[in-house]
């Protein structure tokens, strides 16, 4: 029994680690939008010289940002869901697990999509369109990685649902 608390203490830590560094991202992503927002408005305003690279980088890291956010909120259980009787549930109730592993299931399908893509994308050679261009896989992979993350953290809340974070 001490043996199997110490090993989901790992695995819960791991995943815990995943999850912030993934949030940490984006929240990285939202403070470089913020920085360059107000230095186009500072440069189309004040100087009447607008950047051309601002849209498309706002564009990139907003898909960061919320795909890298994508697992915190699934670690606290805060991701937008009906929930009318599901609430009135205990926390280990059999039916929320499952809908977890569902979850958790979904999630894995997506990320096996994702990253399919995005190996076809890489192998392509396949960048955005727009004034500057990056690499599709990049986008992409912040796709996988997100709903990876997230698929891990529906897994936790489903063999772990009483545990604190």
């Amino acid at each position: 029994m001490i043996r199997e608390r110490a090993h989901s203490r790992q695995v819960g830590g791991i995943v815990d680690l995943l999850v912030r560094i993934c949030f940490l991202i984006s929240c990285t992503s939202l403070v470089i939008i913020l920085m360059i927002t107000i230095f186009e408005i500072t440069m189309r305003y004040f100087f009447d010289s607008p950047t051309k690279w601002v849209s498309d980088s706002v564009r990139y890291l907003l898909a960061f940002m919320i795909m890298l956010g994508l697992p915190d909120v699934t670690r606290r259980n805060e991701h937008v869901s009906i929930s009318l009787f599901l609430d009135k549930l205990r926390l280990d109730h059999p039916l929320r697990r499952l809908l977890f592993v569902i979850s958790a299931c979904v999630c894995l399908f997506v990320t096996y999509l994702a990253v399919d893509i995005a190996l076809t994308q890489f192998s392509r050679n396949l960048y955005t369109q727009g004034t500057w261009r990056i690499p599709r896989v990049w986008i992409t992979g912040s796709v996988a990685t997100g709903f990876s993350v997230a698929a891990l953290a529906f897994a936790t809340l489903a063999i772990w649902p009483n545990r604190k974070e």
